[in-house]
C-alpha cells in the first residue's frame, strides 16, 4: 500500500466507525501518517489509568473510543520512493479502577531490525507480556487494525453492526472491502514451523503464502 491509501483507508475505517470513535486526531506529514502534535513515549508495563489519561491530555492518539475513552494509534512510516518502513499500530483501553492495570497491545512492523523468531519483522505485544514478541504475517491497513479491535474489544457492539445470531457476517461483501486494500507480504521461513497470527489479504495483494513442510514431504514419499 502507498502513503496514500493508507490516509485513504483510515479515513474510511472513520466512515466504518465514527458512531464509536471520536475526537479524531490522525493527520497525514509528509512521508507519515501520525496524528497531530506527536510525540514518541512508551510507559512501563503494566500500564494504569493515570497514564491513559495523560496520553488523552496531550493529545497522543489517532481516536478515542466514545464508549469507554480507550485510545488507538495509528503511525505508518514511509521513505522517499513510497516504500513503507515501519509502523506502529496500538490500541490501549481504559479502566474505571485507577489501580488496576489497562489491557493494551501493539503490533509493531520493524524491518530493519528483523532477526527470525527473535525479532520478526511484525510482531505483536501484549499488556502483562511485554517482553514477548508474537509474529504476524501481515501489516494491517487502519480499516483492518480497527475492525480487528472493536471485534475483539468491544464484541457486543461489533455482534449488534454486522453479525447475525450465529456469529456469522450479515454481509461478506462489506468485510472483502475492509481487506481488499491491505498491504502485500513477503514470507520468512519461521512461518513454516510457528504458529502465527494471519492478516488477511486480497487477491490484489498477491500474497505469497508460506509452503507446508509436512505437505511437500508426504508428496515426496507417494
Amino acid at each position: 500500500m502507498k502513503i496514500s491509501e493508507v490516509y485513504s483507508s483510515l479515513i474510511s475505517a472513520y466512515c466504518d466507525w465514527g458512531s464509536i470513535l471520536i475526537n479524531p486526531r490522525y493527520v497525514r506529514q509528509g512521508n507519515t501518517i501520525t496524528w497531530e502534535k506527536y510525540q514518541p513515549k512508551s510507559f512501563t508495563d503494566p500500564i494504569f489509568s493515570n497514564n491513559v489519561i495523560e496520553l488523552i491530555d496531550e493529545g497522543q492518539y489517532s481516536f478515542q473510543f466514545i464508549t469507554d475513552g480507550g485510545i488507538i494509534q495509528l503511525y505508518y512510516s514511509y521513505d522517499s520512493k513510497d516504500n513503507l518502513i515501519g509502523s506502529n499500530l496500538a490500541y490501549i483501553s481504559m479502566n474505571e479502577d485507577p489501580n488496576l492495570p489497562v489491557g493494551w497491545l501493539r503490533i509493531d512492523y520493524d524491518p530493519q531490525n528483523a532477526r527470525g523468531l527473535a525479532h520478526p519483522k511484525c510482531h505483536m505485544h501484549w499488556s502483562l507480556f511485554p517482553n514477548s514478541r508474537m509474529a504476524i504475517y501481515g501489516i494491517p491497513s487502519p480499516r483492518q487494525f480497527i475492525e480487528f479491535v472493536i471485534c475483539s474489544f468491544y464484541p457486543s457492539i461489533y455482534q449488534e453492526k454486522h453479525l447475525n445470531e450465529d456469529g456469522n457476517y450479515h454481509d461478506e461483501g462489506r468485510i472483502r472491502a475492509v481487506n481488499s486494500d491491505c498491504f502485500s507480504f513477503t514470507e520468512d521461513t519461521h512461518f513454516k514451523y510457528m504458529s502465527h497470527f494471519f492478516i488477511p489479504v486480497s487477491q490484489k495483494a498477491k500474497p505469497v503464502v508460506p509452503p507446508n513442510p509436512l505437505y511437500n514431504n508426504k508428496r515426496k514419499k507417494r
